[in-house]
């Protein structure tokens, strides 16, 4: 079955399996990789630079509240157990927030081929890309 980011999915059709043979056969990793003639049988349509840049935005926003929630959510904790007489174990909101964190890095990947933003040259991920550098489309 044709699989690829939120901006290429095809819609389900006969064509998916011999998209799923050609994928698996020609080893790419996603499907902006793949000739403009399969991503159109398979009905994948790739996004225009606006639309990317609007989904990216979208991404770059909630990434940025999944931020601050999760920093909120440690802080409050803390704040908390210093104000009051009560103690509320840090370790919980602490993991909640991590995962938080983790997710929202894990969902901020270019909407055009799915891909994480990384840095020229290392590894990581690079936070408010100008532009992808995997398939080098605008992203801001």
């Amino acid at each position: 079955m044709c699989s690829g980011p939120s901006g290429l999915r095809g819609t389900p059709n006969a064509m998916h399996i011999l998209c799923g043979s050609l994928r698996s056969q020609f080893r790419t990793k996603c499907a902006y990789h793949w000739s403009p003639l399969l991503r159109a049988l398979c009905g994948i349509r790739t996004m225009t630079e606006s639309e990317v840049i609007i989904e990216f935005a979208k991404k770059e926003k909630r990434l940025s509240v999944l931020f601050a929630v999760s920093f909120a959510m440690f802080g409050v904790t803390l704040l908390f157990n210093v104000v009051t007489e009560t103690y509320i174990n840090p370790t919980i909101p602490f993991l909640i927030g991590f995962g938080l964190i983790f997710y929202g890095l894990y969902n901020y990947r270019c909407p055009n081929c799915n891909h994480m933003p990384a840095p020229l040259g290392g590894s990581g991920i690079q936070i408010s890309p100008k532009k992808c550098g995997t398939c080098g489309v605008k992203l801001r």
